[in-house]
């Protein structure tokens, strides 16, 4: 059984009625938080998990996802959601004290609503969403000079939403799927072998309106972006076969716009946020997952859109937003195996 306790909040960082944060990822020990409406990527220092101190930012238009390259160098970020900017970014973070924009990708066509991105060695694959209903791949080789590589346009792509990789095929979530509706939404793999001229595989039959999406061994976990049922599950798809994702196992009411997996050995947990709402679900056996903690203040804490994970398996970093100033902020969790009492970090006050 795990435990969550509330560490941390940060200061107001979007400073406008109902701006979202985005995505975020750690490296290093520093954070990489997605402003959207900012406008802006910023650096956080973690050196003091429950203390996270601002370090810089770098201007780019709308930022929603952000991957790490290869070779640790930079950051990938999808940008201009709904905005009509369009772009995909490389953001050089050797100095994450100084954040470098190192180059910019734009097309209304084969990145158009870019929004979840993976990336794997030498290439980027973006979901566009709608209008765009694509996946789209990005040769990353030069972080300074990317080069748009293929894409691939079929009816389950319809709002695409978040993308995995897992060489040769992608794993691909979408709201709205072959048939439009807002609970249509179906997980498309595609073949990425040749990164030129990406090829359908198959879609599902499933439906839901998937949001994020996360593969742990052969199983393909995907959070239903859907706060009422029977849309709002965690569900668990069987990958073992890389060509298909048949249904394994789903848990009712763990709406889930955001999933991160618990750090560490075990890799056993899976946290799924969304709205107002944090849940911790066991995936020891996928296909029996067990719902073990919800944490939720919507009087303090709203909008919740991403999580990350801090390596050691023991802090979590929710982006969400400040229900009384409407303002973006995160929050930091400790995961405790014991309930314990909250104790503010910077006064040591219980």
């Amino acid at each position: 059984m795990e435990y969550l306790t509330e560490r941390y909040t940060s200061p107001d960082i979007a400073f406008f009625p109902n701006q979202w944060l985005r995505n975020a990822i750690i490296y290093n020990n520093v954070m990489f938080l997605c402003e959207e409406n900012n406008h802006r990527v910023s650096s956080w220092d973690l050196t003091n998990p429950i203390l996270p101190v601002h370090m810089d930012n770098v201007a780019v238009q709308g930022p929603i996802d952000i991957k790490l390259s290869s070779d640790n160098t930079h950051v990938f970020v999808t940008g201009g959601f709904l905005a009509g900017t369009d772009s995909f970014y490389s953001i050089d973070i050797t100095n994450p004290a100084a954040l470098v924009l190192d180059d910019t990708l734009f097309s209304g066509v084969w990145m158009n609503n870019p929004h979840g991105c993976y990336v794997v060695g030498n290439y980027a694959y973006v979901a566009c969403y709608q209008p765009g209903n694509r996946l789209t791949i990005i040769d990353v080789t030069n972080p300074a000079a990317m080069a748009y590589s293929g894409d691939l346009a079929v009816p389950s792509l319809d709002g695409a939403h978040d993308v995995v990789v897992e060489f040769p095929y992608a794993y691909v979530s979408s709201h709205f799927g072959t048939g439009g509706g807002a609970n249509d939404g179906q997980i498309t793999i595609v073949d990425v072998s040749n990164p030129a001229a990406p090829a359908f595989v198959w879609a599902g039959t499933e439906l839901s309106q998937y949001a994020h999406i996360i593969k742990l061994g052969n199983y393909l976990f995907a959070g239903g972006a859907i706060l009422a049922a029977p849309f709002n599950y965690l569900y668990a798809f069987d990958v073992s076969t890389p060509t298909v994702a048949p249904l394994a196992s789903r848990i009712a009411g763990m709406y889930g716009y955001w999933l991160a997996i618990k750090e560490g050995p075990a890799k056993d947990h899976i946290i799924s946020v969304g709205a107002v709402v944090i849940h911790v679900i066991n995936i020891t056996d996928p296909l029996n997952m067990v719902h073990e903690v919800t944490w939720t203040d919507p009087a303090t804490f709203e909008s919740i859109r991403n999580i990350v994970s801090l390596p050691g398996e023991k802090y979590i970093y929710v982006i969400g937003g400040n229900a009384v100033t409407t303002n973006g902020n995160f929050k930091v969790f400790e995961f405790n195996s014991t309930p314990r009492a909250q104790t503010d970090p910077a006064t040591g006050v219980t």
